[in-house]
């Protein structure tokens, strides 16, 4: 082949890239880094929730509203494989969590992906499938710390009293954890059943903690006395620690 012929053969396979074409790669390129590097980031470092309202009045929980937390210490989970990482720490007694309450979403890969599509470009605002288990609770809720592995619990009057494996009596929460949180509680229309049984007085009867067990609690008891919140949690659905809470109000956790 002539040098004449091997150059008109380059010529006709180089295609010279307009501005607009370059342009338009550089963009698709720039969203795909950014995509993945949010994926990244979100999976092992830092994550976002935005948390729904449990109450059915319009009183808002403690902590309803966009919170963001840190997977890193607990172990971060990678559900596409159904895989966690191992946890740097487990949780502490006061520690305010994200925890897993729902099952998770029954939905095809296609549409979780696009959910991770639109979360990112919508701020967490706006998924095109449902993913919720309920339709007015989220399934992931900000909770706090309260029964540790091994500990005895019963609830009166809407708080909690722990008795731990150091102690001969059932002492307050607030008195064990040593920490001054804001409790909302109802008001108690109904004298409190001796026998622990009386939900609506927001009361139940004593409960052991296994040694792989948690016992988590809403600051806000409003609802928390019902029987099928009253249940221990295990470290596997317990997903991030909370660090605060950017909308609509500002506050560390």
């Amino acid at each position: 082949m002539s040098k004449r012929s091997r150059a008109l053969r380059y010529y006709r396979s180089y295609k010279p890239q307009g501005p607009i074409k370059k342009s338009i790669r550089f963009v698709v390129k720039l969203i795909v880094t950014v995509f993945l590097l949010h994926l990244l980031i979100t999976t092992f470092f830092f994550r976002t929730y935005q948390i729904k309202s449990v109450q059915q009045q319009g009183k808002q929980p403690v902590y309803a509203g966009r919170v963001l937390t840190t997977p890193l210490l607990y172990g971060p989970r990678v559900d596409i494989v159904d895989y966690r990482l191992p946890a740097v720490q487990t949780p502490k007694r006061g520690d305010v969590v994200v925890v897993e309450i729902g099952d998770p979403p029954e939905l095809p890969w296609y549409a979780l992906t696009l959910n991770s599509i639109a979360r990112f470009f919508t701020f967490h605002t706006f998924v095109p499938f449902e993913e919720n288990e309920f339709s007015n609770v989220s399934r992931y809720q900000v909770m706090r710390v309260i029964g540790m592995p091994g500990d005895e619990i019963r609830m009166s009057a809407y708080r909690i009293k722990i008795k731990t494996s150091t102690s001969s009596h059932f002492i307050d929460e607030q008195e064990v954890i040593q920490s001054d949180y804001t409790l909302a509680i109802p008001s108690l229309t109904n004298a409190e059943d001796p026998s622990g049984s009386n939900s609506l007085a927001g009361a139940h009867p004593a409960m052991q903690l296994s040694g792989s067990e948690y016992l988590l609690a809403p600051d806000d008891r409003s609802r928390f006395a019902l029987s099928k919140y009253w249940q221990p949690t295990s470290l596997y659905d317990i997903v991030s620690k909370a660090l605060l809470l950017y909308w609509p109000q500002f506050a560390f956790l």
